[in-house]
């Protein structure tokens, strides 16, 4: 009777097994991207020293809701006010410092920008009143390698850090309502490679 027994509870074991299967890992959802994508774009790779290389920007809403972006407003390439849209140049000559007045026009309700999921827009372009980029803007004049990058930063909730120094003036009901739909953050761009050749000569 002991043998049946201690037999049974050896098999036990290798009966309860059979059949089982490790159930397959549920697949990990994906973490949702940055709301913003920024987009920086060479018209060529390849300039020749003295030149000025030529960008295009896209700020690309990413997120699944409506939300309002800004534009490069004057002072943001500097970094003196919200949002800053600051460039990054690397390479074997730096940018050169600029001079420029303390004056920074206010902020307007038409530079809220309204993108629905997939839409973006030139935060420098000019007929939407934007200001364009010191850094992008400079002519290289030494032959290399150089690669540029953009930050967009908007990691700022208080409105007066966006506003600007011309004048009285107070934020509108409507932009405040904007800017509740601006996503808050720090945004990089791609990183854009320049080379640069000796200049030739010319005839």
């Amino acid at each position: 009777m002991r043998r049946c027994l201690l037999t049974v509870l050896l098999c036990a074991p290798l009966v309860l097994g059979v059949g089982l299967t490790k159930l397959p890992e549920e697949p990990k959802a994906e973490e949702p991207g940055p709301p913003v994508e920024v987009m920086l774009t060479a018209e060529s790779e390849t300039i020749e020293a003295g030149e000025v290389p030529t960008f295009s920007v896209r700020l690309i809403n990413r997120s699944d809701e409506t939300i309002c972006l800004v534009g490069s407003l004057d002072g943001s390439d500097v970094g003196w006010r919200y949002p800053k849209l600051t460039a990054q140049r690397e390479g074997p000559v730096e940018t050169a410092a600029i001079g420029r007045c303390g004056n920074m026009n206010n902020l307007r309700e038409e530079d809220f920008v309204t993108l629905k999921p997939g839409q973006g827009f030139d935060p420098y372009d000019a007929e939407l009143g934007f200001f364009g980029n010191h850094v992008l803007r400079q002519k290289v004049t030494e032959p290399g390698e150089y690669t540029f990058s953009l930050t967009y930063d908007t990691d700022e909730h208080d409105l007066g850090k966006w506003w600007g120094f011309m004048g009285p003036g107070e934020p509108t009901a409507e932009m405040k309502r904007r800017f509740a739909k601006v996503p808050k953050g720090t945004f990089v761009s791609n990183t854009v490679t320049i080379t640069v050749t000796p200049q030739s000569e010319k005839p």
